[in-house]
């Protein structure tokens, strides 16, 4: 036996079970895991009730979703809304002269009745393993918006999950992973 045969051997004998989405990571070779899309309670988030006229909404933080007043400025621009809210953890002038881009400190008091387009930046790694907000835009009737000039496994799967099957991403008292916790 290999040192990299014990090695796998004690990584599968952790007693962790991962759950993911084989269609994004594949088969995990090295450790136990479980082929799980990942999803949220629908019935518990509050319905958007508010009706808007072409409102957009970039969420910004400043590690991994930072991008410049000319990028946001872009963008804003590519959404053709009336205006845009620039969602960050606080307020920086060189965001403050962008035409059209307001910008809005999180958390964001009744969030999903300010917006009704969500224009979907770049990261900074490209890879998007599970964007929720994606999920929960499309949940709320809303317009998603998303242009990269690279491709994002995590952000098209979910993205194609939303336009073919939301229904799927809905975690119920009927969903899977409950047998994987009485196991």
């Amino acid at each position: 036996m290999s040192r990299e045969d014990v090695c796998i051997g004690a990584k599968l004998n952790t007693g962790i079970t991962y759950l993911q989405d084989y269609r994004i990571y594949g088969k995990n070779k090295y450790y136990k895991s479980f082929d799980y899309v990942k999803k949220l309670p629908f019935k518990f988030y509050k319905k958007s009730t508010k009706v808007f006229d072409n409102t957009g909404l970039i969420y910004m933080t400043y590690n991994c979703r930072r991008i410049s007043p000319d990028a946001v400025e872009y963008y804003h621009k590519l959404s053709k809304c009336n205006k845009t809210y620039l969602a960050v953890p606080y307020k920086l002038q060189a965001y403050n002269s962008i035409d059209g881009v307001v910008q809005i400190e999180v958390p964001i008091d009744d969030f999903f009745n300010k917006f009704d387009i969500y224009i979907y930046t770049p990261v900074n790694v490209k890879f998007d393993c599970s964007p929720r907000l994606v999920t929960e835009c499309f949940m709320q009737g809303k317009k998603v918006i998303k242009e990269l000039n690279y491709y994002d496994v995590g952000l098209e799967t979910r993205y194609n999950d939303c336009i073919n099957n939301l229904e799927s991403l809905n975690l119920t008292e009927n969903d899977n992973i409950l047998a994987l916790l009485d196991s």
